[in-house]
């Protein structure tokens, strides 16, 4: 996604209110310790998030200002996402093989894919210490020595 903004190919989403889980790696690990250390997860099954949900407009808008750039003031309508990747699937039927932009593509971008870290928070005590939005110029930074 950061890269797609970076190069200006990614459309401006609309507010959809869809919900969507972000963790930073280190928390990920940092669960992961916990969880080994704490005889009480033997056996169990914890989600780790960073404690909040974002849309993708949002994630759109933190990345667009992480990077510099403006974010516009228009953004594509739902009905011209829903066609382009119906065209996407009839070209990917055409081609035998999966287009870049597609009614999947589509579903991940506009869906909901929120999880909940509250039992690993309740049970073992897990808090995250990193946020997307604070996580985020680390990951830019990466990302722009990685494409050099």
């Amino acid at each position: 996604m950061i890269e797609a903004i970076d190069r200006g190919v990614f459309p401006p989403l609309p507010e959809l209110g869809n919900r969507r889980s972000m963790v930073h790696v280190e928390d990920v690990a940092r669960a992961a310790v916990l969880a080994a250390e704490t005889p009480a997860a033997n056996g169990q099954c914890y989600i780790v998030t960073d404690g909040r949900t974002y849309s993708t407009r949002e994630l759109y808008m933190m990345i667009c200002k992480g990077l510099g750039r403006e974010i516009p003031a228009w953004h594509a309508p739902v009905w011209v996402l829903k066609a382009l990747a119906v065209a996407g699937d009839a070209i990917g039927k055409v081609l035998g093989k999966r287009f870049m932009f597609d009614s999947d593509a589509l579903e991940k971008l506009t869906g909901s894919a929120w999880y909940s870290s509250e039992k690993i928070s309740r049970e073992l005590g897990y808090k995250p210490v990193r946020s997307f939005e604070e996580a985020l110029s680390e990951m830019i930074s990466w990302y722009r020595t990685a494409r050099s």
